[in-house]
């Protein structure tokens, strides 16, 4: 791409203005600084600039929403733009479940949670704006109603910026931790405390003892359509380490936020991605290989497992990272994959699946269910 300085416009941050003796008088004494008192270099121009930070920004304007503490920088129209994820909570919801957050500061325990705001913020001037998703949220319509000109509606983001939109992680870890339980749909089932799922452990062999991040990734969800951009997370059966369901939340437009639910049969046994790291430690061709490595004095580490559907067929992919000593960044050594039986390791994924055999083995049937935005 070539760039053309001539089409560079300078952007001016937005500030409040200072030129006046009494507005540095109010502002020295409210930061407690005496040059802007005393310095010669403040013109009638001179703006200040405060409340920088994301959080602290999003929190002084709405401190009604939980703000997320992951933004995603996003390039639309040549500048950078900070998107971030709001929630409308309650602890004031009957019957349901508590749920502990691990994001921002607003609520510790909630139970009730709607990713309904999106929040955008110029990197530059800090001019911020919101979003409403969810136009019949009952929250949200009474903080619109309350503050009619804050939220703008979702049709009205710019299109540069909603093509980068995506679902949150930890919105849905905590659907999730819900769905554990509540994808049951018998009654006497639940209550018994039957084919109750649970979130898998993470296999990168520096955190095995975290649980699962969800992984963004393309696959085709749809077979009338080419790859999207999803969000997915897997579950194991409750007291084993078999694959029982797949969880993935699509973020490309019209599907924004709609979950599909990838369930394999109770009658079939699918490995997990505990059981898949497990197979490639123990092939014989593989093993002798990662023990080569780490007698040389490098760290071998396995990267999280890309679980890929595949019609009836679920398909493993696992990066295989080298971090030499005194060195803190990984290279990409080799990829692994597997088909659920046989597993196979080479440069590329590529090179990976003609080594297995050149298509995967279906492992076993699966059902999609599908969810609504929750």
């Amino acid at each position: 791409t070539e760039f053309d300085s001539d089409s560079v416009t300078t952007i001016q941050p937005n500030g409040i203005g200072i030129g006046s003796f009494l507005r540095r008088l109010v502002f020295a004494s409210r930061f407690s600084e005496m040059n802007l008192l005393l310095s010669g270099e403040l013109t009638d121009s001179s703006v200040v600039l405060f409340r920088r930070s994301l959080s602290e920004r999003l929190r002084t304007i709405a401190p009604f929403i939980l703000w997320d503490n992951d933004p995603q920088p996003v390039l639309a129209s040549g500048r950078i733009v900070w998107i971030v994820d709001g929630y409308t909570v309650t602890q004031n919801f009957p019957i349901a479940r508590r749920l502990s957050m691990r994001i921002g500061t607003g609520a510790d325990v909630v139970r009730y949670m709607r990713n309904s705001v999106k929040a955008t913020i110029d990197a530059v001037t800090g001019e911020t704006r919101f979003y409403a998703l969810q136009e019949g949220e009952p929250l949200l319509a009474t903080y619109r109603a309350t503050f009619p000109t804050l939220f703008r509606r979702a049709c009205e983001l710019p299109p540069q910026i909603a093509s980068h939109l995506r679902s949150p992680t930890s919105y849905l870890n905590t659907k999730a931790d819900v769905l554990d339980e509540y994808h049951l749909d018998r009654p006497q089932a639940f209550y018994a405390g039957e084919d109750v799922w649970r979130l898998n452990k993470a296999t990168g062999t520096e955190t095995r003892a975290s649980a699962f991040r969800p992984l963004y990734t393309s696959l085709q969800v749809d077979p009338d359509r080419g790859p999207e951009f999803v969000v997915a997370i897997p579950f194991m059966g409750q007291q084993r380490r078999d694959l029982t369901a797949l969880l993935i939340v699509r973020n490309d437009p019209p599907n924004y936020g709609r979950m599909v639910v990838l369930e394999v049969a109770r009658d079939q046994q699918v490995r997990g991605p505990e059981q898949i790291v497990a197979m490639a430690e123990q092939d014989p061709v593989i093993s002798p290989q990662l023990t080569l490595w780490r007698q040389g004095g490098s760290d071998v580490v396995i990267g999280e497992v890309r679980i890929v559907p595949v019609d009836s067929t679920f398909v493993y992919v696992m990066p295989v990272f080298l971090v030499a000593q005194g060195s803190p960044i990984p290279e990409l050594q080799r990829v692994i994959v597997s088909d659920g039986d046989r597993v196979a390791m080479a440069r590329s994924t590529a090179d990976a699946f003609a080594a297995l055999g050149g298509h995967p083995v279906a492992p076993g049937p699966t059902t999609p269910r599908a969810a609504s935005v929750g």
